[in-house]
Parts: structure tokens; sequence; C-alpha cells
């Protein structure tokens, strides 16, 4: 057969015209799914891009973290994200993607930014003017050319110990916050008093959550490292700036494990009516204690009394009296390490204990654990 016969007909069968004129329409209704869907690279990370960006637009903008200093908590607060900041001594205008705020010892507060730029506007290591409305402050380019728009930060459990007033220590609870306008620095999860021996100063040990930022891997908080013995300031709405010692990081309890321990604490020449005040199932009453009174055994107070030769003799006191006290407590171990109080148990070290109306510091004549 052949393939067009005299009459120009395809095969015999079909005019060669008609197939012509079916060619050019699928040709033009291909051409118009191609211009309505943006080409087979849509989505896939080629030159079409979600929302009308292409890929070359896109590379154009790079991420700065500018450093604003230390201001006012009020100037720290009113830089926010989503402004946007003319940057002095550049043509550029800057976008500020995220911020971050922090303390410092004397009550001012550091502010961080990322800022989106246009590639090549900033330069890591530069001082720059950055104003805003109602703003306008130097900042340091701390690093340029990042992809990523907001600041690496966290939040990290800390237990800090710190030595206040009485007022001042007990003005100070779970739920505490430290903030800047409507950003929270810091909040104070735990409190624990633990007792200082006759002094009417309270050393505390808060568990605390920072809101820190993450340098080289590690966590930052008020321009410091969080390490243990990293020395940070706080402050709360209830309790102005002071100082602690960081004792933890990675949690808010107090290291070591919960350990349960029976010591037998001796108390010597105790009037005898503080003496009559301990009875057995006494408990400590300091926040965080956890120490119970299980036994009382009361004697006799003995002194040394010299003769007219100058002899040594040994007599009861008439009223006094020598009080152990058998007390079940939660101390906390480290290693080989017990500890009660923040401090190392041992025979021989002296403890207090602190109940309601009677605070005693006794001599450890031993001590078990039940492991």
């Amino acid at each position: 057969m052949e393939l067009i016969d005299e009459k120009g007909r395809l095969f015999g069968r079909i005019n060669v015209v008609d197939v012509l004129v079916v060619l050019v329409v699928l040709a033009v209704l291909l051409a118009g799914v191609a211009l309505v869907t943006g080409g087979g690279d849509a989505g896939l990370g080629g030159p079409g891009e979600p929302n009308g960006t292409t890929a070359a637009e896109e590379a154009e903008t790079r991420y700065a973290t500018l450093a604003l200093g230390a201001h006012p908590a009020w100037v720290a607060a009113s830089i926010h994200a989503n402004d946007t900041v003319a940057v002095a001594g550049t043509n550029a205008t800057a976008n500020v993607t995220d911020v971050y705020l922090t303390g410092t010892d004397d009550g001012q507060t550091v502010t961080f930014a990322r800022v989106g730029y246009p590639e090549g506007a900033l330069r890591a290591g530069t001082t720059v003017t950055v104003a805003g409305d109602d703003y306008r402050t130097e900042a340091t380019v701390r690093a340029a050319g990042a992809n990523r728009s907001t600041l690496r930060t966290a939040t990290t459990p800390v237990v800090i110990t710190t030595t206040l007033g009485p007022d001042r220590a007990a003005a100070l609870s779970a739920g505490d916050r430290y903030t800047v306008g409507n950003e929270t620095l810091a909040t104070v999860e735990s409190v624990t008093s633990v007792p200082t021996g006759g002094s009417e100063r309270r050393r505390l040990q808060l568990g605390v959550a920072l809101e820190t930022l993450t340098v080289d891997g590690e966590p930052r908080f008020a321009g410091r490292t969080l390490r243990v013995g990293t020395s940070v300031s706080l402050r709360t709405g209830a309790v102005d700036g002071f100082g602690g010692t960081v004792t933890v990081v990675g949690s808010t309890e107090p290291a070591g494990d919960p350990t349960d321990v029976t010591m037998t604490v001796a108390w010597e020449d105790v009037r005898p009516d503080v003496a009559d005040a301990l009875s057995t199932g006494a408990a400590e009453s300091h926040r965080g204690a956890t120490a119970r009174v299980t036994g009382v055994t009361s004697t006799p107070a003995t002194v040394v009394r010299a003769n007219e030769a100058g002899e040594l003799f040994v007599r009861e006191h008439p009223r006094n009296r020598d009080v152990t006290l058998t007390v079940d407590a939660t101390a906390r171990r480290t290693g080989s390490e017990l500890r009660f109080h923040g401090r190392s148990l041992s025979e021989g070290r002296t403890v207090t204990l602190e109940f309601d109306s009677i605070s005693i510091s006794g001599v450890v004549l031993d001590f078990e654990t039940d492991e």
C-alpha cells in the first residue's frame, strides 16, 4: 500500500491536511500547559521557586548576627523581630528576623539580633549604626553570610547556689521570672534553702531555666559560657540583682543521686527547755528540707570543774542536757561522695538542722545508707 495515494490521503484513509491541523493544535495546547505549571523544575529546587522567588534572588539574601551592646531594659525591649532597620554607613536595609536578650551584672540588657541583608552589605568584625523607629545604637557584626534566619538558642536548666539575707531569700520562689519587656530570660523552677549554722543569711540552691545563646556548641548566658563554677547574675520581679555560682548544668536538680541516709547526731550542752522541745517526728522546716527526727535520747550534760588544789573533776551539769538524735534524711551521692545540705557527709562533720523554732549544730557520730 502507498503511503500517500493519488488523492492525498495517508494510507488511503486520512487526509494529510487534517493531520497537520491536529498536530498544530496539540503543540499549542502543550505550550500552554508548560506556561501555567512553570515547567518540569517547579518544586524541585530548580529555577522555579514558590511565591515567585527565583533561586538567584534567594541567594542574594544572607543573615548576620549583630551585637547591639548593653542598654537599659526599655531600649532592649523596643527591638523586635520583623523590624526593618537602616544600617548607617551602607546602602543596606536589614530585616530583623530574630532577637535574643540577656542580662549584665549591672542590670542592663544585651541584645543580639539576626538580620537578613543583601549579600555583600555587611562584613563580620565591622561596626555599624542600626536605627529603628524609636532607637539608634551601635552594633558589632559578630558573624555574616549565614543561611539561617534564626539565632541558635535553647532553654538550659541549671542549679545556681547563692547566699542572701533572710528577706531577699524569702522573697524568691518557684515561678519567679527574669523578664525584659515581653521576653523571659530566666525562670526559677525550684528553691531549696540550706541552713548556714546560725547565720541569718540563707544559702539557696536555685533550679533555674535560662534562655541561652549557643556559641561554639555551648550555652551562654549574660555573656558567660555555662559550666560548673561559672558566676552569673540574675534578677526577678521580687528580688533585684544577685549573683550566684553554677553548680549543675543540664538539670534543675542538685548534683548526685538521691540516697536515703540515717544519721546519729550529737548535740551537747543544750538548755533543758530546748532539749524538751525536740521530739520524735520533728521535721526540718526550711524549703526543700528532707530530714526528720526518728529518735531522741537525752542525758545530763557534763562539766569539768577544778577544786582548790587545781585538780580537775568531771561533774554532771545541774540543768543542761546532751541530746543524741537519730535522723532520717535524703542525701545525694556523686561517685563515692555522699553530700547533705550541700556539704560532704562524714563522721565528725558538723551538720546544721533547722526546725520550726530550733536550729542545732551537731556532730555526726555515724551514718548509714539503705544501699
